[in-house]
């Protein structure tokens, strides 16, 4: 089917794969050596497979025909949506920059309904971040959220009573959401560089924001660290390099070669060891961890789980996800309460 090389840079390019030199070779020689689709793979074109599914299976049966290892080229659930890479002892996604504001107005334009978050936030905290934040938040404090969004965690604390403000770096979106919410307590804010005296709040919440630099989080950590009271709270979630990755990490499932470079940079997973010498290292003092997500992160990262899951009723996958089975094991995300020393 896919003969001619023009064919192949388009298949592969509508794919969003990235088109290195080994990945090409690869693919000439599969295609000039195996022009014949599997019938396997004839079959799934029958049940209406897109072609990019297609030419994965055919890629993938001909390495492993050849005992070659499988590339990563493809995300696990057979959605081309990310390339991850082990980089200094992180995963690093690479798709499309995130730490900009015009990503994540795009991304919540598309995918959240705001006004339906917004009110489901003020019948108070979700289950997973219940618990965290009733043990370690101080209500006697101020309490600041650095890259709130569109404010549904600034407002579900809000509505438990609690002293909060949050700052997002994209204006259109705080301004939507105050339109939609005038009471809710967000402004415009940058979390490099905010507009907090010292030792201000009582505590910090960052939920996946610093996962998104490619420098790091030091530089943000330095900053909560200035605006957090002495013995303050910083509560800070990552995408988690949880034991299900670094075994897919084992098992050469995560190219160690091909780093593609700040400009595709989505965001990088932590250990809990490096995440916490990080924290210790800007003069926090880890306290408490909390794993969550681990559907999220199964239907990522484990092989077949995604294909079972669209097969359990929509009832029973939502108290599977409400308790959070294996979150140890397989969370996507984790977070982290420090104190500031």
């Amino acid at each position: 089917i896919y003969k001619d090389s023009g064919a192949t840079s388009e298949i592969v390019g509508r794919c969003g794969i990235p088109m290195g030199e080994e990945f090409e070779a690869d693919v000439q020689h599969i295609i000039s050596n195996r022009p014949v689709l599997s019938a396997e793979t004839r079959d799934r074109a029958i049940e209406g497979y897109s072609p990019d599914i297609i030419f994965e299976l055919y890629i993938k049966a001909i390495l492993n025909a050849e005992r070659k290892p499988v590339k990563r080229y493809f995300d696990s659930t057979n959605r081309v949506d990310a390339w991850k890479v082990v980089v200094d002892k992180r995963l690093a996604w690479f798709k499309e920059r995130a730490d900009n504001p015009s990503f994540w107005e795009d991304s919540w334009s598309a995918k959240v309904n705001v006004p339906r978050e917004l009110n489901k936030a003020r019948r108070g905290c979700r289950s997973f971040h219940k618990k965290m934040f009733r043990k370690w938040i101080p209500k006697d404090l101020p309490v600041l959220e650095g890259g709130c969004g569109f404010g549904s965690v600034v407002m579900s604390l809000q509505s438990e009573s609690y002293d909060v403000i949050g700052v997002d770096f994209s204006a259109s979106t705080i301004q939507q959401s105050k339109r939609l919410a005038p009471d809710l307590n967000i402004e415009y804010g940058d979390i490099f560089k905010l507009d907090f005296p010292d030792n201000n709040f009582g505590a910090y919440i960052s939920l996946g924001v610093v996962e998104h630099y490619w420098d790091g989080p030091e530089k943000a950590f330095n900053e909560a660290y200035r605006v957090i009271k002495p013995g303050g709270i910083f509560i800070c979630s990552v995408p988690y390099f949880s034991p299900i990755r670094r075994l897919r990490e084992y098992m050469g499932d995560y190219s160690s070669q091909e780093v593609l470079g700040k400009d595709k940079f989505y965001q990088y997973a932590f250990t809990n060891e490096e995440f916490s010498i990080l924290l210790s290292s800007s003069g926090f003092s880890v306290v408490d961890r909390y794993c969550y997500a681990s559907i999220l992160g199964a239907r990522k990262d484990l092989w077949g789980f995604e294909r079972l899951y669209g097969l359990v009723p929509s009832t029973i996958r939502k108290v599977v996800t409400r308790i959070d089975l294996g979150k140890s094991i397989f969370g996507h995300m984790i977070a982290f309460v420090a104190i500031k020393k």
